[in-house]
């Protein structure tokens, strides 16, 4: 999951058809950087769910921290000037035995809150979910 940081001061200061532009740069940024076969959308206001499969984790965290950082370089041309926004980044692992899609999103956006409290700007990772215990 990935939210633009303090998203609503875009749209607050330059107004919502700004807010719209730097949206759409964020959508191109993501079709530049994933591969076709990564699922991308949004999800909320100013959030995103990207769902890169059969990747392992090391190459998760380098797709969500690279998204990270584009995201922080891009610059929307704006009535003369330029707005850039960072975004945060809550990433999580489906796991086998999660069976509840729900349970998935959720590590996700705890991971993302990490993230938002602890600075902005960053990735933060979900733990794993406890194993199930034998029956």
């Amino acid at each position: 999951m990935l939210d633009l940081d303090h998203f609503k001061a875009v749209n607050d200061t330059h107004g919502y058809l700004c807010g719209d532009a730097v949206l759409v740069a964020v959508g191109q940024r993501f079709r530049e950087v994933l591969r076709n076969t990564d699922t991308k959308c949004r999800y909320g206001g100013e959030g995103y769910m990207v769902l890169v499969p059969d990747t392992p984790r090391p190459g998760a965290v380098q797709v969500a921290d690279s998204l990270r950082q584009q995201i922080g370089d891009l610059h929307v041309a704006w009535k003369g000037g330029e707005v850039s926004v960072t975004a945060r980044v809550g990433l999580t692992m489906a796991q086998p035995q999660d069976i509840d899609p729900l349970a998935i999103i959720g590590r996700a956006d705890r991971a993302l809150y990490r993230a938002k409290h602890s600075g902005r700007n960053r990735m933060c990772e979900a733990g794993l979910p406890e194993p199930a215990e034998a029956g």
